[in-house]
């Protein structure tokens, strides 16, 4: 499945789960994984389409789950990238690149 088409059935699924998850006081964050190295095909593998997703649910309750692991191999430039998305960004998620271990 192309990339957009994914986008698409992702937000339509998000614009259903978002509302029962708002009614509960919980938000969905969608994780960004890496498609290089350790999840080949997940869609969800840039912060643009995380961002995408996120903001076009257009509810609060929904926002990225950045793994800054991911973003370096995926990105490379992540404070930028960082800084221009924060507000979408739910959580932050940090381990050492070169083995995923303690910072």
């Amino acid at each position: 499945m192309a990339d957009e088409e994914g986008l698409e059935n992702c937000v339509k699924g998000l614009k259903r789960l978002v509302p029962i998850a708002e009614k509960h006081k919980v938000t969905v964050c969608m994780e960004l994984l890496n498609s290089k190295r350790s999840h080949k095909d997940y869609m969800c593998d840039h912060t643009a389409w995380g961002v995408e997703s996120a903001s076009a649910s257009a509810r609060s309750g929904s926002s990225c789950f950045n793994d800054i692991f991911t973003l370096q191999i995926m990105e490379g430039d992540m404070v930028d990238t960082i800084r221009e998305n924060h507000q979408y960004i739910g959580h932050y998620h940090t381990g050492r690149c070169a083995g995923r271990n303690e910072i």
